[in-house]
């Protein structure tokens, strides 16, 4: 080494090929170094060996060829490979409506009788204290009905009304309607009459002491009952 640079600050770089490079630096430079530290590198093979010097004094380390000091290569490595794996997912569909059980519904109380009452606290009146057409209308109790029939037994109200009327010389409409509209209201019944109930929807003949006889339905046939056993609507005569 010549004798001009003894003495002086230098920067040696060791390069792996293990060359020796030195760099005289003016005397009055000794001890003012107060800038960055000089640093020289080498590559070979991608891997750098350093030695660099400053007023604090020199070292020397290896790096990798992105200047990563050998020794701090742990905090750089590269992050662990990483497989996205999505958490299991099983799919539950909601649970399906199910409307609660309807209460059951108790089946209505059986009536006291599958047709209308008949009693009355008036004594009934037989056939054999009567005449005329109530006496005839009598004949037919105990026979059948027949919605819209017009025979004997097989009648309905009207018809049967009809009929009554008719064994006495009296001819008279067909509908309960007209035979209502072709007599003459009273107030004063007698047997023989003709009482209209439930809004001249249903006809009969008139007994007396609040009794009449008509062709009630088909349950229960042509009998004998109280005027009250519907709602009464009124009294007709001829």
């Amino acid at each position: 080494m010549s004798a001009s640079v003894a003495g002086k600050p230098a920067a040696v770089v060791v390069a792996a090929s293990g060359l020796m490079l030195g760099a005289a630096l003016p005397a009055s430079a000794a001890g003012e170094l107060n800038a960055a530290p000089v640093t020289t590198q080498a590559a070979t093979s991608g891997v750098y060996t350093v030695t660099e010097w400053d007023a604090s004094g020199t070292r020397t380390y290896t790096t990798d060829q992105w200047g990563v000091p050998a020794a701090a290569g742990a905090q750089w490595a590269a992050p662990a490979a990483t497989t996205y794996a999505p958490a299991a997912t099983t799919y539950a569909p909601a649970a399906t409506y199910a409307p609660a059980a309807a209460a059951p519904v108790a089946a209505p109380a059986a009536a006291a009788s599958s047709g209308i009452s008949l009693q009355s606290n008036k004594p009934v009146v037989r056939q054999s204290s009567m005449s005329g057409i109530a006496g005839t209308a009598m004949q037919g109790e105990g026979q059948g009905y027949v919605y819209g029939g017009s025979g004997f037994g097989t009648w309905d109200c009207s018809s049967f009304v009809q009929w009554a009327y008719a064994q006495n010389g009296i001819d008279m409409p067909r509908v309960s309607w007209d035979q209502i509209a072709s007599m003459t209201p009273t107030s004063n019944p007698q047997p023989g009459d003709l009482v209209s109930q439930n809004g001249g929807g249903h006809v009969g003949i008139y007994l007396g002491n609040g009794q009449m006889i008509s062709a009630l339905n088909a349950s229960q046939g042509t009998v004998v009952h109280s005027v009250n056993a519907m709602a009464l609507d009124g009294y007709y005569t001829r």
